[in-house]
């Protein structure tokens, strides 16, 4: 599941209901925060709460930005202790590409 811009409280009860259902299909759940610019404490705790739910082999991977101080925040709850939730740092998926003019370079102006 990829998520973009601002996750914010109010989102709390579709992100529990989006998640929670792939709990029963897959060991490995993936949320992919990389164009998220700001999440909620509280929106973290759903994703806390889920990934304590989990049993191991299963597990709860966040893919986020640096900019998000997701690492940081999870130390300062003591929430970084928990085995099945797991954290990679990655660039926002604007840095990549080398060129971001490139598309606009080869004459490509129309909207997707």
């Amino acid at each position: 599941m990829s998520l973009f811009g601002q996750v914010l409280g109010e989102h709390r009860g579709a992100l529990m209901l989006a998640v929670t259902g792939q709990h029963r299909t897959t060991h490995e759940i993936t949320i992919d925060l990389t164009g998220v610019h700001y999440i909620a404490n509280s929106a973290l705790a759903i994703l806390v709460a889920l990934a304590n739910y989990l049993q191991p082999p299963q597990c709860l991977l966040i893919r986020a930005t640096p900019a998000l101080s997701l690492r940081e925040r999870l130390t300062a709850h003591g929430w970084d202790q928990i085995q099945t939730l797991r954290l990679i740092d990655e660039l926002p998926p604007s840095s990549w590409h080398a060129r971001p003019s490139s598309i606009s370079e080869a004459g490509n102006t129309g909207s997707a």
